[in-house]
């Protein structure tokens, strides 16, 4: 059995060095990694292309290569991966089809780094009040998830999905 932790939290609370010192002194073998920071939720939200997916192919190879250079360093895993969040707005194609080329730089970027699974959240309206019919948010999801197959199979990269439910008012929906 392999014992493992997410590095969310880790990510804002301390620098990566840090963190992987701190999991490997505490026995972790193997981490989740969250690639969130690569491109947060904020910025996804602005539509702004920012970060190391909206660099260069260099640029972006260079900073998945540092990841998996300290994971490495200290002796951790890269078990699974969480690509960034939201995958889709529904607000605005162009960037939607930008968000889905950050999603296969991902897929490359987890290949670098020896991570064979990546969770790819599922698209879903992110507020109740645009919530998306069944069938709809179906055939979304599908059309996503097969727009990223080809680049996870060449890359050995598994993609898995989330679930993910909504709260509203102290009830979950499911998405």
């Amino acid at each position: 059995m392999k014992i493992g932790l997410s590095t969310s939290e880790l990510e804002s609370l301390y620098d990566r060095n840090t963190y992987c010192r701190m999991l490997a002194e505490a026995g972790f073998e193997v981490v989740d990694a969250d690639l969130i920071h690569l491109l947060p939720p904020g910025e996804i939200g602005a539509f702004r292309r920012s970060g190391p997916l909206a660099q260069s192919d260099g640029a972006c190879a260079a900073a998945f290569q540092e990841i998996g250079e300290t994971y490495a360093r200290y002796g951790l895993e890269p078990f699974q991966a969480h690509a960034p969040f939201p995958t889709w707005t529904g607000r605005n194609e162009d960037y939607d089809e930008w968000l889905l080329t950050a999603m296969r730089r991902t897929i490359v970027g987890c290949a670098a780094i020896g991570c064979q699974r990546l969770v790819i959240h599922p698209c879903f309206a992110l507020s109740w009040e645009e919530r998306l019919r069944p069938e709809t948010e179906f055939q979304l999801n599908l059309r996503q998830y097969l727009a990223l197959a080809e680049t996870a199979k060449r890359e050995g990269v598994t993609l898995l999905l989330e679930n993910m439910f909504q709260n509203v008012r102290g009830k979950l929906y499911q998405a």
